[in-house]
């Protein structure tokens, strides 16, 4: 008989709700306090729930245990109801504990680390997470001797550094069985040389990680380009299948470990290339590779840091226009550990340009029954025994390109112990003979197997700043550098060929801009120490937003730039300070340094880029520091001595609305 009894009553500053069912009992809270006291007293079955708010700076621990058949679930009220802000971190050293649906934003560092075992993250969303000083962190980290952990149905967004990672220190304390599936990775752009991989399992060139049989599986990739590896795999035994990745300047990578499985993934319009093989004994099977614009497949040589590449087999890819070939060997003098013992077999490589299979810099290869097409600029290049050379008949755009029926795949294949489906799941071979490529045509006849690919995602335009520039309302005309300003103090300005020299000063433009306006400008500051700000949608020059960069931190650049809401001191938003990066020691004064800055404003809806790249993004909903500003005064603000020039600013195109409330590129 089931019953339950809601108890309202105050406990300290927290709201709490006891609600008893089937011997499990439900508690709510709303203060950092009463959720860490009541999470170390959760028993199997319990649910804690956090009140609807938003939340800064939490730091909250999960110590309690459940049980296979019993989790302790932590929710928030309603799902995305909660919101958590800056430097709020969650540790989960428990076991058996699911947390769910809970909305981060801009929160700093690493956000969620799993320390504990069979945990469950799930239903999260991730916007400009991340540690804005440093691209290496993990915004949700599973860490070391952590094992049959899930990360799953969760959105991560513009993320400052590595979206999800498994930390190894090491092949004793490498995390099992852990599971990375059913994400969204999106819109996340390089901030630095390196870093920001969406999904890193493991640390080091060399795969020193131990074998950690993690499943990667069923997640997007959609503009994942923070790093050249979009997935960055560094430990041995792991399976990254069936997952999407669709215009990302990345590679699927196996950076480092042996015996992995890379199996039925879809890569379309992949800037740095498909999957790039290091390591040894890993099977490459059923992957639909298109238009990247390198090899679709590499192999390169080892040397150090890089594993030679050994005894690995690709088979039953269908690679299709790739700039520079489908698959290639390569090396440099730096790495000349020449690929060896590799076996390439019953592939589909279709081309316009390039050498289709170039085994230069490699031996011992196993070449047999591949299938190559190449067409305008392309060349078979080493074509193996077996080789068909026709057109096979593909049709379909995107996830759906296949071979159609009557297709030279058909029945063509040799016999692979190691590939028994194909890319679908569907039974291979199906008739007396497999199919070359990814997919078994034949098969289809049959009962369909339970593989739902992700969807790929629709294709976007890029974010063309100078498309959205409408009137122009404001501008710093050659030899009058100072009309339209107003000098608060102008002892601190002087002006020089259209360059106005600031020292702790500010300007303001006589007249008040739109709510929904375009702007740039440059800055350069004139020693380490001076920093920049910028004030926008301040109605009567008070409040408004205020973007601040530069400075220094100690003897090195501060390396962020930050967004205040209301007061200087109100920081909502912050970004990673590509120009004078953290980990950079400039010699200052840098006459040839300049900030090149952009900005986007509609209504809530802001968006910093120093020269291309959008450092800072920020969505207001109201639901932090009240309501988004409007139309209100642009002012520039200096501590210390800086620079400016070609300051304009237009009013945004209307007919852009639509494609301006994305503000994402």
């Amino acid at each position: 008989m089931n019953w339950k009894t809601i108890l309202n009553h105050a406990l300290g500053a927290c709201l709490l709700v006891v609600a008893v069912e089937a011997g499990a009992a439900s508690f709510e809270v709303d203060t950092a306090a009463g959720f860490n006291d009541r999470a170390a007293k959760l028993q199997p079955g319990d649910e804690l729930v956090l009140r609807n708010g938003v939340y800064s700076d939490w730091r909250l621990e999960i110590p309690c245990r459940g049980a296979d058949s019993k989790p302790v679930v932590i929710r928030p009220q309603t799902p995305g109801g909660v919101l958590f802000r800056r430097a709020t971190a969650i540790r989960i050293t428990g076991d058996h504990v699911e947390v769910r649906g809970f909305h981060f934003e801009h929160c700093g560092g690493m956000v969620v680390n799993v320390l504990g075992q069979r945990n469950r993250l799930t239903e999260c969303r991730f916007l400009w997470c991340g540690n804005p000083r440093s691209t290496f962190t993990h915004i949700v980290e599973i860490g070391e001797a952590a094992h049959d952990n899930r990360v799953d149905h969760c959105h991560f967004e513009g993320s400052k550094s590595m979206s999800v990672g498994l930390r190894i220190n090491g092949p004793d304390k490498t995390g099992r069985r852990n599971r990375i599936d059913h994400n969204v990775f999106r819109d996340i752009l390089p901030l630095s040389s390196n870093g920001q991989e969406a999904v890193q399992l493991g640390q080091g060139g060399q795969g020193k990680g131990g074998e950690s049989h993690t499943l990667v599986e069923f997640n997007t990739f959609d503009n994942a380009s923070g790093d050249p590896e979009f997935i960055s795999n560094k430990s041995s035994r792991n399976v990254i299948r069936y997952n999407v990745a669709v215009n990302c300047n990345a590679a699927l990578v196996l950076r480092g470990g042996d015996h992995c499985l890379v199996e039925g993934n879809v890569i379309l319009l992949g800037g740095r290339g498909g999957i790039r093989i290091h390591g040894s004994d890993h099977l490459v099977i059923n992957n639909l590779i298109a238009d990247a614009s390198q090899p679709g497949i590499l192999m390169p040589a080892g040397g150090p840091g890089y594993e030679t590449v050994e005894r690995c087999l690709v088979a039953h890819n269908t690679v299709v226009n790739c700039k520079h070939g489908a698959l290639a060997f390569s090396k440099t003098p730096e790495c000349n550990l020449l690929p060896k013992g590799n076996r390439i077999l019953n592939n589909v490589f279709v081309g316009r340009e390039g050498v289709l299979l170039d085994v230069i810099g490699s031996t011992d290869n196993e070449v047999k029954n591949n299938l190559f097409w190449p067409t305008k600029k392309a060349e078979v290049g080493f074509s193996g025994t077996g080789a068909v050379q026709a057109d096979p008949l593909l049709v379909g755009l995107g996830a759906a390109l296949r071979p159609q029926s009557g297709s030279p795949v058909t029945a063509r294949a040799l016999a692979l112990a190691e590939v028994t489906r194909d890319r679908l799941g569907f039974p291979r071979p199906f008739g007396a003979a497999a199919d070359l490529g990814a997919d078994e045509l034949s098969a289809e006849a049959g009962p369909r197997p339970q593989v739902e690919l992700p969807s790929v995602p629709l294709a976007r335009p890029p974010f063309d700043f100078d498309a959205l520039k409408g009137e122009a309302l404001f501008a710093i005309e050659p030899g009058k550098p100072m009309k339209g300003l107003v000098a608060l103090d102008e002892r601190g300005i002087t002006i020089q060929d259209g360059r106005l020299t600031l020292s702790d000063t500010a300007l303001w433009l006589a007249e008040e801009v739109p709510a929904d306006f375009v702007a740039e400008w440059e800055y350069s500051p004139t020693a380490l120490s001076a920093r920049a700000s910028v004030t926008f949608a301040a109605p009567g020059r008070k409040g408004g937003y205020t973007l601040g960069f530069g400075g220094a931190r100690g003897t090195s650049p501060d390396g962020l730039v930050t967004l205040a809401k209301g007061s200087p001191d109100f920081i909502i938003a912050d970004g990673h300070d590509t120009v004078l990066p953290n980990d950079k020691r400039p010699k200052l004064p840098d006459p040839k340094l300049w900030y090149r800055c952009r900005l986007v404003k509609r209504g809530g809806h802001s968006r910093l880029d120093f020269g291309r790249s959008p450092i800072l993004i920020w969505d207001d909903t109201g639901r932090v520091g009240g309501p988004a500003f409007g139309p209100g005064a642009l002012g520039l603000s200096q501590a210390g001595t800086g620079g400016w020039r070609n300051l304009n600013v237009w009013r945004l195109k209307t007919q852009l609305v639509a494609e301006v409330a994305r503000l994402q590129p």
